[in-house]
């Protein structure tokens, strides 16, 4: 099945941690967080699409909504790998993984977004 992670940088304790997970089911967007809802209300909020400048809505275009979602939640906290299918799938929920040190000392995350 289609479907994102969502991707907790712990930055001082060097880790990245999944979070959660959306998929594409027949009836929507699904989400199992790994631990409460607070990752379901934020990897749910709308968000506007960049090119055409109409808000997408998860509730509405399910399979628009988890393909873009990488665009719209990519910050330094937290962010939405591209959508994958199942064999794609590096992590599962719950899975920490330390982050590298490169060049002059800055962290680099040690997982990266999917291909589409």
């Amino acid at each position: 099945m289609l479907h994102v992670e969502l991707i907790q940088n712990e930055w001082s304790a060097a880790q990245q941690r999944v979070v959660a997970r959306l998929t594409l089911n027949g009836s929507g967007v699904h989400v199992d967080p790994a631990d409460d809802d607070h990752w379901t209300v934020l990897a749910l909020r709308p968000f506007v699409d960049p090119i055409t400048g109409t808000e997408v809505r998860a509730e509405d275009e399910p399979d628009r909504f988890l393909r873009g979602l990488h665009h719209h939640l990519n910050g330094d906290y937290v962010f939405a790998t591209e959508a994958h299918e199942e064999g794609e799938c590096e992590f599962e929920i719950g899975t920490v993984v330390p982050l590298k040190v490169t060049g002059v000392g800055e962290p680099a995350p040690a997982h990266h977004s999917h291909a589409v």
